[in-house]
């Protein structure tokens, strides 16, 4: 008799583990898809206007803010002349900056907390996503 006890309770667990797992990981994937859509949208922005605005560095800030606590990180490559670049990490020289053809932005984001998924499972897996913009 307690043998069916026992089963019965380990068998709801890990049911119950189980579904929390699936649904925890589903959020977790639309996650990822919205960040990694919202770098598509700022890179595209920033390869045809020419330029990395505050307003598209604020609207960056303020989406991923809506999903949980993000660093952004950005990269820029600026050619000098034939195979020489200068690049330039810090966000007051890359803002507001014009951009001439053949720059590159690189713009990566991720999580600095850990996800539903993550702690429920042990896993190690962040939301992160990297999108490079080359100036037309």
């Amino acid at each position: 008799m307690a043998g069916k006890v026992i089963a019965n309770f380990l068998s709801i667990f890990v049911f119950v583990y189980l579904i929390l797992s699936g649904v925890s990981f589903c959020i977790y994937a639309g996650v990822n898809e919205r960040t990694n859509d919202l770098l598509f949208d700022v890179a595209e922005t920033v390869s045809t206007k020419g330029v990395m605005s505050d307003e598209v560095w604020t609207y960056l800030n303020e989406e991923l803010s809506k999903m949980g606590d993000f660093c952004v990180e950005l990269k820029l490559e600026v050619n000098v002349m034939a195979g020489r670049t200068d690049t330039y990490y810090k966000l007051e020289d890359i803002l507001n900056r014009e951009l001439a053809t053949g720059d590159r932005l690189t713009i990566v984001a991720y999580s600095l907390e850990p996800s539903i998924f993550e702690k429920i499972t042990g896993v190690v897996l962040r939301t992160a996503g990297v999108k490079v913009s080359i100036i037309v």
